[in-house]
């Protein structure tokens, strides 16, 4: 039963992952919380949720191909408007930072609309890779909408907080 039981477990994910791609994602970068992501059920976006998109340009001076996998958060959809300055993006009343550097690529300063089948993506982190850079990312860019289901900072404060309690 058990030999069955797990065989049924493996066949089932490997089904899932033929019909929804991968299930399971882990962010180890400073631009969003680090841990383990996984495939949400409600594929509806919302402003704010955590999304799996493929980089739409390739990046030499950062090493980073077209279609490499990000986790950032949608901020904005088609028909939301946004500001880019010198040293800053701002959308639905909320400022990203803008590093100006020679190996980043740069959106010109103006007011901008997101088109039809586009939305923007920017994570919190003041040096995280995204929208903010390369502008607009179009639907066919998006893998899917995922969930942070282990933060391991937190994991880790709480582990830290355990060994002072026994310690």
């Amino acid at each position: 039963k058990f030999i069955v039981g797990i065989s049924f477990f493996i066949l089932s994910v490997m089904a899932l992952n033929a019909c929804c791609g991968p299930l399971v994602w882990e962010n180890l970068t400073d631009s969003g919380p680090h841990g383990i992501y996984v495939y949400s059920l409600d594929q509806e976006l919302h402003y704010g949720d955590w999304c799996v998109v493929k980089l739409p340009c390739s990046v030499m001076k950062l090493g980073v191909d077209e279609g490499y996998k990000l986790i950032k958060k949608v901020r904005a959809f088609e028909g939301d408007t946004y500001e880019v300055s010198n040293n800053k993006l701002i959308v639905n009343g909320v400022s990203y930072p803008i590093t100006r550097a020679d190996y980043l690529p740069q959106i010109k300063n103006g007011q901008y609309i997101v088109p039809a089948n586009h939305h923007l993506y920017l994570n919190d982190y003041h040096l995280s890779f995204d929208s903010r850079y390369f502008g607009p990312v179009s639907k066919d860019n998006l893998q899917c909408k995922v969930m942070l289901i282990c933060d391991y900072d937190k994991l880790n404060q709480w582990i830290a907080k355990l060994r002072s309690w026994f310690a």
